[in-house]
Protein backbone atom coordinates (compact mmCIF):
# COMPACT_ATOMS: atom_id res chain seq x y z
CA UNK A 1 0.00 0.00 0.00
CA UNK A 2 3.06 2.63 0.58
CA UNK A 3 4.61 1.66 -2.09
CA UNK A 4 1.31 1.64 -4.37
CA UNK A 5 0.68 5.44 -2.91
CA UNK A 6 4.86 6.60 -3.58
CA UNK A 7 4.61 5.41 -6.79
CA UNK A 8 1.29 7.68 -7.38
CA UNK A 9 3.19 10.78 -5.97
CA UNK A 10 6.26 9.80 -8.17
CA UNK A 11 4.47 9.14 -11.54
CA UNK A 12 1.71 11.89 -10.29
CA UNK A 13 4.67 14.41 -10.24
CA UNK A 14 5.65 13.42 -14.00
CA UNK A 15 2.14 13.43 -15.16
CA UNK A 16 1.53 17.00 -13.75
CA UNK A 17 4.76 18.23 -15.66
CA UNK A 18 3.06 16.91 -18.69
CA UNK A 19 0.14 18.92 -17.97
CA UNK A 20 1.27 22.28 -17.38
CA UNK A 21 4.35 22.36 -19.49
CA UNK A 22 6.65 22.55 -16.89
CA UNK A 23 9.60 20.65 -15.50
CA UNK A 24 9.79 19.02 -12.41
CA UNK A 25 13.15 19.46 -9.77
CA UNK A 26 15.78 17.12 -11.37
CA UNK A 27 18.45 17.32 -8.73
CA UNK A 28 21.99 17.91 -9.54
CA UNK A 29 21.52 17.29 -13.32
CA UNK A 30 18.83 20.17 -13.34
CA UNK A 31 18.02 19.66 -17.21
CA UNK A 32 17.70 15.63 -17.20
CA UNK A 33 14.02 14.68 -16.62
CA UNK A 34 13.22 17.33 -19.23
CA UNK A 35 15.36 15.89 -21.60
CA UNK A 36 14.14 12.57 -20.97
CA UNK A 37 10.28 13.89 -21.14
CA UNK A 38 10.96 15.37 -24.64
CA UNK A 39 12.44 12.02 -26.17
CA UNK A 40 9.71 9.97 -27.79
CA UNK A 41 10.12 7.25 -25.80
CA UNK A 42 8.40 9.03 -23.14
CA UNK A 43 5.38 8.69 -24.80
CA UNK A 44 3.50 5.59 -26.42
CA UNK A 45 0.52 6.81 -28.83
CA UNK A 46 1.26 10.37 -28.17
CA UNK A 47 0.37 9.52 -24.44
CA UNK A 48 3.02 10.29 -22.00
CA UNK A 49 4.08 6.72 -20.18
CA UNK A 50 3.85 9.14 -17.35
CA UNK A 51 0.39 8.77 -17.42
CA UNK A 52 0.23 4.87 -18.09
CA UNK A 53 2.90 4.91 -15.04
CA UNK A 54 -0.23 6.29 -12.57
CA UNK A 55 -2.95 3.97 -13.89
CA UNK A 56 -1.15 1.08 -13.29
CA UNK A 57 -0.19 2.47 -9.53
CA UNK A 58 -3.90 3.80 -9.14
CA UNK A 59 -4.59 0.01 -9.86
CA UNK A 60 -1.90 -1.57 -7.54
CA UNK A 61 -3.26 1.11 -4.79
CA UNK A 62 -6.98 0.05 -5.28
CA UNK A 63 -5.70 -3.96 -5.25
CA UNK A 64 -3.78 -2.94 -1.53
CA UNK A 65 -7.39 -1.83 -0.49
CA UNK A 66 -9.36 -4.90 -1.82
CA UNK A 67 -7.06 -6.94 0.18
CA UNK A 68 -8.16 -5.44 3.35
CA UNK A 69 -11.89 -6.13 3.22
CA UNK A 70 -12.08 -9.73 1.05
CA UNK A 71 -11.25 -13.04 2.23
CA UNK A 72 -8.70 -15.31 2.08
CA UNK A 73 -9.47 -16.85 -1.20
CA UNK A 74 -9.63 -13.37 -3.08
CA UNK A 75 -6.28 -12.23 -1.42
CA UNK A 76 -4.53 -14.57 -2.86
CA UNK A 77 -5.69 -14.18 -6.19
CA UNK A 78 -5.23 -10.25 -5.82
CA UNK A 79 -1.66 -11.01 -5.18
CA UNK A 80 -1.41 -12.64 -8.08
CA UNK A 81 -3.21 -9.81 -9.95
CA UNK A 82 -0.70 -7.57 -8.75
CA UNK A 83 2.52 -9.55 -9.44
CA UNK A 84 1.46 -9.71 -12.83
CA UNK A 85 0.77 -6.35 -12.91
CA UNK A 86 4.37 -4.91 -11.04
CA UNK A 87 5.91 -7.55 -13.22
CA UNK A 88 4.91 -6.09 -16.61
CA UNK A 89 5.85 -2.24 -15.32
CA UNK A 90 9.00 -3.20 -13.74
CA UNK A 91 10.03 -5.06 -17.06
CA UNK A 92 8.91 -1.97 -18.61
CA UNK A 93 10.30 0.48 -16.50
CA UNK A 94 13.88 -1.17 -16.71
CA UNK A 95 13.64 -0.65 -20.23
CA UNK A 96 13.18 2.87 -20.44
CA UNK A 97 15.88 3.55 -17.95
CA UNK A 98 18.01 1.77 -20.62
CA UNK A 99 17.08 4.03 -22.87
CA UNK A 100 17.21 6.60 -21.31
CA UNK A 101 20.89 6.14 -19.94
CA UNK A 102 21.82 4.13 -23.35
CA UNK A 103 20.86 6.65 -26.06
CA UNK A 104 19.38 9.66 -24.51
CA UNK A 105 22.29 9.65 -22.45
CA UNK A 106 20.57 11.76 -19.64
CA UNK A 107 19.29 10.73 -16.36
CA UNK A 108 15.46 11.63 -14.65
CA UNK A 109 15.84 10.52 -10.76
CA UNK A 110 11.89 10.63 -10.64
CA UNK A 111 12.01 7.92 -13.48
CA UNK A 112 15.06 5.88 -11.29
CA UNK A 113 12.42 6.57 -8.60
CA UNK A 114 9.62 4.63 -10.13
CA UNK A 115 11.17 1.99 -11.36
CA UNK A 116 12.51 1.30 -7.98
CA UNK A 117 8.98 1.82 -6.85
CA UNK A 118 7.72 -1.04 -9.42
CA UNK A 119 10.61 -3.41 -8.95
CA UNK A 120 10.23 -3.56 -5.56
CA UNK A 121 6.55 -3.53 -5.38
CA UNK A 122 6.97 -6.36 -8.00
CA UNK A 123 9.70 -8.44 -5.65
CA UNK A 124 6.74 -8.25 -2.40
CA UNK A 125 3.91 -8.97 -5.21
CA UNK A 126 5.58 -12.40 -6.03
CA UNK A 127 6.55 -13.35 -2.31
CA UNK A 128 3.64 -13.23 -1.15
CA UNK A 129 2.34 -15.06 -3.59
CA UNK A 130 4.07 -17.57 -2.11
CA UNK A 131 3.23 -17.53 1.35
CA UNK A 132 -0.37 -18.58 2.30
CA UNK A 133 -2.92 -16.06 2.03
CA UNK A 134 -3.49 -13.74 5.42
CA UNK A 135 -7.39 -14.24 6.84
CA UNK A 136 -7.04 -11.76 9.54
CA UNK A 137 -6.81 -8.77 7.10
CA UNK A 138 -9.60 -6.09 7.13
CA UNK A 139 -8.56 -4.53 10.67
CA UNK A 140 -9.81 -1.12 10.87
CA UNK A 141 -5.57 0.01 10.80
CA UNK A 142 -5.32 -0.74 6.89
CA UNK A 143 -8.53 1.35 6.00
CA UNK A 144 -7.11 4.21 8.24
CA UNK A 145 -3.65 3.52 6.28
CA UNK A 146 -5.21 3.08 3.01
CA UNK A 147 -7.07 7.27 3.78
CA UNK A 148 -4.19 8.44 5.13
CA UNK A 149 -1.82 7.67 2.46
CA UNK A 150 -4.64 8.69 -0.17
CA UNK A 151 -4.75 12.18 1.63
CA UNK A 152 -0.86 12.35 1.73
CA UNK A 153 -0.12 11.47 -1.89
CA UNK A 154 -2.55 13.41 -3.91
CA UNK A 155 -1.86 16.39 -0.68
CA UNK A 156 1.52 16.61 -1.99
CA UNK A 157 0.75 16.37 -5.73
CA UNK A 158 -1.63 19.54 -4.93
CA UNK A 159 1.05 21.26 -3.36
CA UNK A 160 3.92 20.46 -5.95
CA UNK A 161 1.39 21.30 -8.73
CA UNK A 162 1.09 25.40 -7.77
CA UNK A 163 5.62 24.73 -8.05
CA UNK A 164 5.36 23.41 -11.35
CA UNK A 165 2.61 26.15 -12.64
CA UNK A 166 4.65 28.91 -10.99
CA UNK A 167 8.36 27.32 -12.48
CA UNK A 168 6.44 27.05 -15.90
CA UNK A 169 7.24 30.47 -16.54
CA UNK A 170 10.24 30.47 -14.75
CA UNK A 171 13.29 32.25 -16.53
CA UNK A 172 15.62 33.56 -13.71
CA UNK A 173 15.43 36.92 -15.49
CA UNK A 174 14.47 39.57 -12.56
CA UNK A 175 11.46 41.80 -13.28
CA UNK A 176 13.09 45.06 -12.33
CA UNK A 177 16.16 43.62 -14.93
CA UNK A 178 13.54 42.88 -17.49
CA UNK A 179 12.01 46.87 -17.07
CA UNK A 180 15.18 48.46 -18.11
CA UNK A 181 15.58 46.47 -21.22
CA UNK A 182 14.90 47.99 -24.62
CA UNK A 183 14.85 46.88 -28.02
CA UNK A 184 17.16 48.71 -29.36
CA UNK A 185 19.85 47.05 -27.15
CA UNK A 186 18.94 43.43 -27.77
CA UNK A 187 17.61 43.27 -31.22
CA UNK A 188 20.00 45.83 -33.36
CA UNK A 189 23.16 44.95 -34.90
CA UNK A 190 26.85 45.54 -33.17
CA UNK A 191 28.03 48.59 -35.33
CA UNK A 192 31.38 47.58 -33.59
CA UNK A 193 31.86 44.32 -35.87
CA UNK A 194 30.09 45.56 -38.99
CA UNK A 195 28.32 42.35 -38.74
CA UNK A 196 24.38 41.88 -39.86
CA UNK A 197 21.35 40.95 -37.39
CA UNK A 198 20.29 37.32 -37.50
CA UNK A 199 16.45 37.65 -37.92
CA UNK A 200 13.86 34.99 -38.81
CA UNK A 201 10.54 36.80 -40.23
CA UNK A 202 9.51 40.59 -41.09
CA UNK A 203 12.00 43.34 -39.85
CA UNK A 204 9.23 44.93 -39.19
CA UNK A 205 7.17 42.93 -36.96
CA UNK A 206 5.94 44.39 -34.15
CA UNK A 207 6.50 41.60 -31.46
CA UNK A 208 10.50 40.57 -31.45
CA UNK A 209 11.39 37.55 -29.75
CA UNK A 210 15.49 37.31 -28.83
CA UNK A 211 16.23 33.97 -28.65
CA UNK A 212 19.43 33.27 -26.15
CA UNK A 213 20.93 29.65 -27.24
CA UNK A 214 23.55 27.37 -27.00
CA UNK A 215 24.07 25.11 -30.22
CA UNK A 216 24.48 21.72 -28.01
CA UNK A 217 21.80 22.35 -25.56
CA UNK A 218 19.12 19.89 -26.04
CA UNK A 219 16.51 21.65 -25.32
CA UNK A 220 17.56 24.39 -27.85
CA UNK A 221 17.63 21.77 -30.43
CA UNK A 222 14.42 20.52 -29.74
CA UNK A 223 12.69 24.16 -29.69
CA UNK A 224 14.82 25.66 -32.17
CA UNK A 225 11.46 24.94 -35.20
CA UNK A 226 8.90 25.58 -32.87
CA UNK A 227 10.27 29.40 -32.29
CA UNK A 228 10.92 29.97 -35.73
CA UNK A 229 7.52 28.33 -36.67
CA UNK A 230 5.78 31.29 -34.67
CA UNK A 231 7.38 33.90 -36.79
CA UNK A 232 6.03 31.41 -39.98
CA UNK A 233 2.50 31.49 -38.52
CA UNK A 234 2.75 35.28 -37.69
CA UNK A 235 4.07 36.78 -40.77
CA UNK A 236 4.09 40.69 -40.44
CA UNK A 237 3.44 40.37 -36.70
CA UNK A 238 6.46 38.34 -34.89
CA UNK A 239 10.41 38.15 -35.73
CA UNK A 240 12.37 36.31 -34.07
CA UNK A 241 16.17 37.61 -33.39
CA UNK A 242 18.78 35.31 -32.36
CA UNK A 243 21.58 35.43 -29.74
CA UNK A 244 24.47 32.98 -29.35
CA UNK A 245 24.66 32.36 -25.12
CA UNK A 246 27.31 29.08 -25.78
CA UNK A 247 27.49 27.42 -22.25
CA UNK A 248 31.08 25.96 -23.06
CA UNK A 249 32.16 25.33 -19.65
CA UNK A 250 29.36 22.85 -19.26
CA UNK A 251 30.22 19.03 -19.87
CA UNK A 252 29.29 18.53 -23.25
CA UNK A 253 29.81 22.02 -24.68
CA UNK A 254 33.08 22.05 -25.69
CA UNK A 255 32.12 22.84 -28.74
CA UNK A 256 29.68 25.42 -28.12
CA UNK A 257 31.52 28.88 -29.05
CA UNK A 258 33.31 27.55 -32.05
CA UNK A 259 29.88 26.53 -33.50
CA UNK A 260 28.64 29.86 -32.40
CA UNK A 261 31.81 31.59 -34.51
CA UNK A 262 31.33 29.82 -37.53
CA UNK A 263 27.58 30.26 -37.75
CA UNK A 264 28.80 34.03 -37.67
CA UNK A 265 30.93 32.93 -40.33
CA UNK A 266 27.69 31.92 -41.98
CA UNK A 267 25.88 34.91 -41.59
CA UNK A 268 28.48 37.14 -43.43
CA UNK A 269 27.98 35.02 -46.89
CA UNK A 270 23.97 35.30 -45.77
CA UNK A 271 24.19 31.82 -44.76
CA UNK A 272 23.42 31.98 -41.03
CA UNK A 273 19.67 29.95 -41.03
CA UNK A 274 21.28 27.88 -43.54
CA UNK A 275 23.88 26.60 -41.15
CA UNK A 276 21.65 26.66 -38.22
CA UNK A 277 19.45 24.72 -39.48
CA UNK A 278 22.01 22.32 -40.78
CA UNK A 279 22.97 22.09 -37.32
CA UNK A 280 20.61 21.98 -34.93
CA UNK A 281 18.02 19.89 -36.86
CA UNK A 282 20.65 17.50 -37.71
CA UNK A 283 21.62 14.41 -35.81
CA UNK A 284 23.42 15.75 -32.08
CA UNK A 285 26.36 12.89 -32.91
CA UNK A 286 27.07 13.84 -37.02
CA UNK A 287 27.74 17.52 -35.65
CA UNK A 288 29.72 17.22 -31.93
CA UNK A 289 33.21 17.12 -33.58
CA UNK A 290 35.34 19.99 -35.11
CA UNK A 291 35.22 17.98 -38.46
CA UNK A 292 31.08 17.52 -38.91
CA UNK A 293 30.65 21.46 -37.94
CA UNK A 294 32.88 21.68 -41.01
CA UNK A 295 31.25 19.33 -42.95
CA UNK A 296 28.11 21.20 -42.60
CA UNK A 297 30.10 24.47 -44.00
CA UNK A 298 31.07 22.87 -46.65
CA UNK A 299 27.72 21.29 -47.48
CA UNK A 300 26.27 24.91 -47.01
CA UNK A 301 28.76 25.97 -50.11
CA UNK A 302 31.64 28.03 -47.85
CA UNK A 303 34.99 27.69 -47.51
CA UNK A 304 35.90 24.51 -44.78
CA UNK A 305 39.41 25.47 -44.57
CA UNK A 306 38.51 29.17 -43.97
CA UNK A 307 36.19 27.82 -41.35
CA UNK A 308 38.50 25.67 -39.44
CA UNK A 309 40.94 29.08 -38.95
CA UNK A 310 38.26 31.29 -37.81
CA UNK A 311 36.57 28.61 -35.55
CA UNK A 312 39.44 29.30 -32.99
CA UNK A 313 40.34 33.00 -33.82
CA UNK A 314 39.39 35.07 -30.57
CA UNK A 315 40.41 38.28 -32.52
CA UNK A 316 38.13 37.62 -35.32
CA UNK A 317 35.23 40.00 -35.53
CA UNK A 318 32.87 36.85 -35.45
CA UNK A 319 34.12 35.88 -31.57
CA UNK A 320 34.20 39.68 -31.13
CA UNK A 321 29.87 39.11 -31.79
CA UNK A 322 29.53 36.20 -30.03
CA UNK A 323 31.54 37.60 -27.04
CA UNK A 324 29.27 40.43 -27.31
CA UNK A 325 25.88 38.29 -27.32
CA UNK A 326 27.38 36.76 -24.18
CA UNK A 327 27.87 39.86 -22.69
CA UNK A 328 24.27 41.02 -23.73
CA UNK A 329 23.09 38.13 -21.76
CA UNK A 330 24.74 38.51 -18.61
CA UNK A 331 23.42 41.98 -18.39
CA UNK A 332 20.08 41.00 -18.61
CA UNK A 333 20.79 37.86 -15.76
CA UNK A 334 19.85 35.36 -18.46
CA UNK A 335 21.82 32.02 -17.58
CA UNK A 336 20.43 28.85 -18.68
CA UNK A 337 19.01 28.14 -22.68
CA UNK A 338 17.03 28.64 -24.37
CA UNK A 339 15.93 31.99 -23.01
CA UNK A 340 13.48 34.40 -24.82
CA UNK A 341 12.92 38.10 -24.62
CA UNK A 342 9.84 39.10 -25.40
CA UNK A 343 9.65 42.95 -26.99
CA UNK A 344 6.40 44.41 -28.36
CA UNK A 345 5.23 48.01 -28.39
CA UNK A 346 3.10 49.28 -25.28
CA UNK A 347 3.59 46.21 -23.49
CA UNK A 348 6.13 45.40 -21.10
CA UNK A 349 8.97 43.16 -21.98
CA UNK A 350 9.15 39.53 -20.87
CA UNK A 351 11.10 36.46 -20.42
CA UNK A 352 9.93 33.28 -21.33
CA UNK A 353 11.18 29.68 -21.51
CA UNK A 354 9.82 27.19 -23.94
CA UNK A 355 7.30 26.17 -21.61
CA UNK A 356 5.30 29.61 -21.98
CA UNK A 357 7.03 31.41 -24.87
CA UNK A 358 4.13 30.38 -27.46
CA UNK A 359 1.11 31.24 -25.17
CA UNK A 360 3.03 34.98 -24.76
CA UNK A 361 3.49 35.73 -28.78
CA UNK A 362 -0.17 34.15 -28.96
CA UNK A 363 -1.64 36.95 -26.45
CA UNK A 364 0.54 39.87 -27.68
CA UNK A 365 -0.92 38.82 -31.61
CA UNK A 366 -3.83 38.94 -30.55
CA UNK A 367 -3.80 42.42 -28.35
CA UNK A 368 -2.26 43.70 -31.81
CA UNK A 369 -4.72 42.24 -33.75
CA UNK A 370 -7.51 44.12 -31.53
Amino acid sequence: MVLAFGGIFVAGMLSLAHVLNATVPCGANSQGCETVAQHPSSAWAGIPVAFFGLGAYFFLAALAFLRTVVDGSQVALLTKIGALVSGVGTALSLYLTYIALNEIHATCIWCLASAAIMSVTFLINAWLAQKEPNTTLGAKFDKLAFVGLFVVALGGLGVYSQELNRKGAETGVARETLDSLTIENYATANPDTNTSLHVYGDMDSPVTIVEFADIFCDHCRTHYPNVKNLATANPGKVRVVFRHLPLYMLEGHDLSLPASILAEYAGEEGKFWDFMDAVMMSDKEQVKSASGLLKVIQTIGMDPDKARRVMSDTESKYFSTVYRDIELANSAGVSRTPTYLVFAPGHKTEAATPNNIAGIVETLVKKLNG
